[in-house]
């Protein structure tokens, strides 16, 4: 009987045990949830923020075309009136146009003469698409002297339009101080603040803004990387995760379609603004970009470059990336995260300007 009470209470404590351990468990679960619904709530605010002129824009551009429609209708209702005026002047329209016509055509056989003139003597200058930089040698064959800021330059891309953030720095230092850019890619979800942690390269990895403790993290890069973007290699890093924030969209690029229309990586500081067109999205190795790799030698550089149009993946060989260029790499996991992989986003730097030449 001893025996038998001693094996009971044993087993009750045991339930007591398991109880305690699985309520733990639920409740760490729960916490978990509440702390990334609570830093997504978080990011959201500082989206709608930094999209608030865009929002904007969008009211006035839908108000402006409802007035548009009713400015029609208006006229539609007046329709009546201006056809039996327009069917008056028509008439003495008609009498006027065969005199003018004559006179026209002598005028165009007068201007014909000297356009063709004009036309044999100018000579367009060239533009780089993606440096904007005119072709010196066109204008030494045109007679005109090259502009000497432009030789051995390279100059913004004319056609890079950048989307405007409204980005109020001083709250955003205040919610963190670590905040020292901000990242957005069209045709994704990235649309975010990044930060670097001062001493620790592995902290926002999984601490949110808030500093609380696990997912989603933040955008951030390691201090390998200067916080100016001066770097030749600059590397971003996020998370992919099932509710497709932080960086889970760029997986949208494995999409070949999609991937070969043009897109661009637009980073915001304090001081500029910069654009960088995406060549590659692919798959490599998950050793440390910017350990294993010493940009700053061409010959290594030019090696990595190699290996990039060479990668698994979706490649724009006609986006040209040199070793003389800046680039920028997103890094997330795979689809299937394997922990010996990453997939990786990569653009070139194609405009650098600075908030105040917006």
């Amino acid at each position: 009987m001893k025996q038998g009470g001693k094996a009971s209470g044993i087993w009750f404590v045991l339930f007591w045990v398991c109880f305690v351990v699985m309520i733990l468990s639920v409740a760490a679960l729960l916490w978990q949830h509440i702390g990334r619904q609570t830093a997504n709530v978080s990011f959201k605010e500082l989206q709608s923020e930094a999209n608030a002129d865009v929002q904007e824009d969008a009211v006035e551009l839908v108000y402006d075309a409802q007035m548009t429609e009713t400015g029609q209708l208006v006229q539609t209702g007046n329709g009546g009136q201006a056809e039996s005026t327009a069917e008056a002047d028509h008439t003495v329209q008609a009498q006027n146009t065969t005199q003018a016509e004559n006179i026209a055509k002598t005028e165009s056989m007068t201007q014909a003469g000297s356009a063709g003139q004009a036309e044999a003597n100018k000579l367009p200058p060239v533009t780089d698409v993606r440096t904007g930089q005119q072709s010196q040698e066109m204008k030494a064959e045109a007679g005109q002297k090259p502009d000497a800021s432009l030789v051995g330059a390279k100059q913004e891309t004319a056609a890079v339009q950048t989307p405007d953030k409204t980005l109020d720095w001083e709250a955003l230092h205040s919610k963190n101080p670590d905040i020292y850019a901000w990242i957005y890619v069209p045709d994704t979800g990235v649309d975010y603040p990044v930060v670097q942690h001062p001493t620790d390269n592995s902290y926002y990895l999984n601490h949110n803004l808030d500093g609380s403790k696990g997912y989603p993290g933040c955008i951030y890069t390691e201090n390998f990387n200067n916080r100016d973007f001066s770097d030749l290699h600059t590397v971003l890093y996020g998370h992919n995760l099932k509710d497709k924030t932080m960086f889970s969209t760029l997986h949208n690029f494995e999409d070949a379609e999609l991937f070969q229309k043009e897109h661009d990586i637009y980073i915001y500081t304090e001081d500029a603004v910069l654009t960088y067109r995406i060549f590659a999205a692919y798959e490599f190795s998950a050793i440390h970009l910017l350990d294993n790799f010493d940009y700053t030698n061409e010959y290594v550089y030019e090696d990595y470059l190699k290996q990039i149009r060479q990668a698994a993946g979706n490649i724009r060989q006609d986006v040209e990336v040199t070793t003389a260029d800046r680039i920028i790499t997103l890094s997330t996991c795979t689809a299937d995260h394997d922990a010996a992989r990453r997939y990786l986003v990569t653009g070139v730097l194609v405009s650098e300007k600075g908030q105040t030449g917006q």
